[in-house]
């Protein structure tokens, strides 16, 4: 992916009265994933799983979460988040937390784009 920048408009105030609010800039540098990079770790007896996945598409990562879950069956949390270009080149960012509190989902997807 060649570096691109992006601009987001998010905040609670924003979202009520469906403003625009603050901007926020990002630039794009991190290059896209040459295989899959998996990492596990125990932390007061929870153990999490984490895995960067290479994908191109929107529909690729709804598969790969789909593969995730039916690997880690017993987990209680499927947090995932992705940025991922259209068919149009426009840039596309998903993030969503399964039920796990802390909004994780964003947090990661925060990481993704400091990266």
């Amino acid at each position: 992916m060649e570096n691109s920048k992006f601009e987001i408009r998010n905040s609670k105030s924003a979202r009520k009265n469906g403003n625009c609010g603050p901007l926020v800039r990002y630039h794009s540098t991190m290059p896209p994933l040459a295989k899959l990079s998996e990492h596990q770790l125990t932390e007061q007896r929870s153990r999490f799983h984490a895995a960067a996945v290479p994908v191109a598409t929107l529909d690729e990562v709804k598969q790969a979460v789909a593969e995730r879950k039916r690997v880690y069956q017993t987990a209680r949390h499927h947090c995932w988040a992705c940025r991922v270009r259209d068919e149009h080149g426009q840039l596309v960012e998903q993030a969503r937390d399964d039920g796990e509190v802390g909004r994780p989902g964003m947090k990661l997807l925060e990481l993704l784009r400091q990266h």
